[in-house]
């Protein structure tokens, strides 16, 4: 293994902004449940020329998150500030570490430190004409969209192309309230009904998570050629819903059975797509919405998925996020610890989260480079039980990734049988 490291000056700590609401959440809850995530993305070209160091160096300095840290203030609670230090690069030749869902592994069982800065690491399985390139993030400040945006910049800056740096912008709450409330209102919190501050703390209190020292979850992977991969997008647009749908009935599916009466499955959503400006920037900008399904053994496949996609609507519009977002500020305060947040997260009660990138907007030829595949996020949230399940469409290719507890056999075999068989396939 070699290291790549560049000089460091003095740590600069330059205060940025307080943490917006989901930023304290994810903050606060990794201080009992490290949380982050993984993202891999497979390249092909003359990569023997490539040195990996400047270019992630490139790419730090154009995103102001990849040189944060969290500090804790007495006023305004945790606050991202920026010191100068180099994203640690670690490049391995593949032959010694051959297989990066190992790494994977490795890399979700080992936590950040929140008041050190960088919040993301990187690492490289290097052979002749190709490299595994895994980024490792701290959820607190970024998502999954924002690691594709680093990996696009990464390419272009290892293809020798000039990166030009990115203002920062406010947090995902307060973009919110700019772009769809009124100069003079601000979003207000707004605890669900049935949860206080004390029930926060006493479903905090509960044995819903598996400890982090020594867990190393497991990843399995499947992936699907280009043409199925277009006809589940055909068939699920038929059947009035969407891949994410279809996705959702397929964990439904294969894992779970009476006597459970209900099985919830939680899913990002993608605000980005809501605000204007924010494409291109790593920061943390998506919400979350959870659909909990009645477990009835013979329930068609496609209903499942639409009662998924329905379901999700709300959350995918400015009220659902803006609702959303006054929720997460009244379970989490600027002042509020980890029990609140650990509580807040406990109230979802999911049995599995299910992460779909969708088509994944990067080109595949750059330079001399070819992207070649796109997988992620792996994560873990430490619940006892959980699923998690990843996808990413790119060059028309559908790719699966599985992480759970060593506990959990993998399924993603029998949920890649459970697509092809609802579109026909099988």
């Amino acid at each position: 293994m070699t290291q790549s490291t560049s000089s460091s000056p003095t740590p600069d700590r330059a205060f940025v902004r307080p943490l917006g609401a989901m930023e304290r959440l994810f903050h606060l809850y990794a201080q009992e449940h490290p949380r982050h995530f993984c993202v891999v993305a497979e390249i092909a070209g003359n990569i023997p020329s490539l040195d990996f160091q400047p270019a992630f160096d490139q790419v730090q300095k154009r995103h102001a998150m990849l040189s944060a840290y969290v500090v804790d203030d007495a006023q305004l609670g945790p606050c991202i500030h920026r010191a100068e230090r180099p994203l640690p690069v670690n490049v391995f030749a593949a032959g010694k570490a051959s297989d990066w869902r190992r790494i994977v592994e490795r890399e979700l069982a080992t936590p950040f430190v929140d008041r050190e800065a960088p919040l993301m690491r990187a690492t490289v399985l290097r052979e002749r004409e190709r490299a595994s390139i895994i980024l490792t993030c701290h959820h607190a400040l970024l998502d999954g969209l924002s690691a594709v945006c680093i990996v696009g910049d990464l390419l272009e800056a290892l293809c020798g192309r000039e990166l030009a740096p990115l203002p920062v912008i406010a947090s995902m709450d307060q973009l919110l309230e700019a772009e769809f409330l009124r100069p003079d209102e601000t979003l207000q919190p707004q605890m669900p009904a049935g949860l206080t501050a004390d029930k926060l703390r006493e479903i905090a209190d509960m044995p819903l998570w598996r400890p982090f020292e020594g867990d190393c979850p497991i990843v399995s992977t499947v992936s699907f050629d280009a043409e199925t991969t277009a006809h589940i997008q055909r068939r699920s647009k038929a059947e009035r819903t969407t891949v994410h749908g279809a996705l959702c009935a397929a964990v439904v599916q294969c894992t779970a059975r009476p006597p459970q009466e209900v099985f919830t499955i939680a899913s990002p959503v993608n605000v980005r797509t809501l605000l204007k400006d924010v494409d291109r920037h790593a920061a943390f900008l998506v919400g979350a919405a959870a659909v909990s399904f009645p477990v009835e053994p013979h329930r068609a496949f496609w209903d499942i998925a639409r009662q998924a996609t329905d379901e999700l609507a709300f959350a995918r519009t400015s009220d659902g996020q803006l609702k959303s977002q006054a929720v997460i500020k009244a379970c989490v305060p600027p002042l509020a610890d980890s029990k609140l947040a650990c509580g807040a997260m406990g109230s979802l009660t999911y049995d599995s989260i299910v992460t779909n990138m969708g088509v994944v907007a990067l080109p595949t030829e750059i330079g001399p480079l070819r992207l070649e595949a796109f997988w992620g996020p792996s994560v873990q949230g430490r619940f006892r039980d959980e699923r998690i399940i990843g996808a990413a469409t790119l060059d028309g290719r559908l790719r699966v990734i599985q992480t759970s507890p060593t506990h959990i056999p993998p399924f993603v075999e029998p949920l890649r049988d459970a697509l092809l068989q609802a579109c026909g396939d099988a």
